[in-house]
């Protein structure tokens, strides 16, 4: 089957040999029913605990063999998503569009499992409208101006960009190999002054048309 456009092929060695129905990818290069590989396809599918994680290990010996390396495969297919352009967001009146947001996180300077939670919502619904020939626009923010920001610096005895800026690159660099579907190039920080600068733009048109007042509560 030809592959469908935009779509990388698998990276040499990754494990994988053949296409599926739709861009996808099968082992050894033998669709299965319904063009869906089966659940043992998927390494992270199975249970994590008891009969469960048992299961799940053997499902994943009899697709993949007992030597899977996935710190090898998931970076291999990472970057050739990133070379592609797979989900980076352009231009295409052919399409319909779609916009996914998910909250922006706060750069505490570490991810959790609420966050691993939140954005994975956001994958499956932003792969599902790619895969039913959306032009979907999946972008990153931080929500990092204001107070809390300046206090958490002040307690840490740095400036606050500073703190800020490298709270952020530790949280980007513990989100991307979790493989997210997100365009990375429309990534931006609250605090960035072409950000609230143009929220300040906004305010003053609000204050000019008279849509802004100040009274007591």
């Amino acid at each position: 089957m030809e592959p469908r456009p935009g779509r990388p092929d698998p990276p040499e060695g990754s494990g994988f040999a053949g296409r599926l129905p739709g861009g996808r990818f099968s082992e050894g290069g033998t669709p299965r029913s319904g063009g869906f590989a089966s659940a043992g396809a998927c390494p992270r599918v199975a249970g994590t605990t008891g009969g469960g994680a048992r299961r799940g290990r053997r499902l994943n010996e009899r697709h993949w063999g007992s030597g899977m390396d996935h710190n090898t495969i998931e970076p291999r297919w990472r970057e050739a998503w990133e070379a592609a352009g797979v989900f980076t967001a352009g231009r295409d009146t052919s399409k319909p569009k779609y916009y996914v947001l998910e909250m922006f996180p706060y750069p505490s300077g570490r991810i959790h499992m609420g966050h691993v939670r939140n954005y994975t919502m956001g994958d499956v619904i932003a792969r599902y409208k790619l895969s039913t020939g959306h032009n979907v626009l999946h972008p990153m923010g931080w929500d990092a101006f204001g107070m809390p920001a300046e206090n958490a610096a002040m307690a840490s005895g740095g400036h606050p960009a500073e703190w800020t800026y490298s709270n952020i690159d530790a949280m980007r660099s513990q989100l991307k190999p979790l493989g997210l579907s997100i365009d990375w190039s429309r990534e931006f920080a609250t605090c960035d002054p072409e950000y609230y600068g143009q929220q300040q733009a906004m305010f003053l048109d609000f204050l000019e048309k008279g849509f802004v007042h100040r009274k007591s509560a």
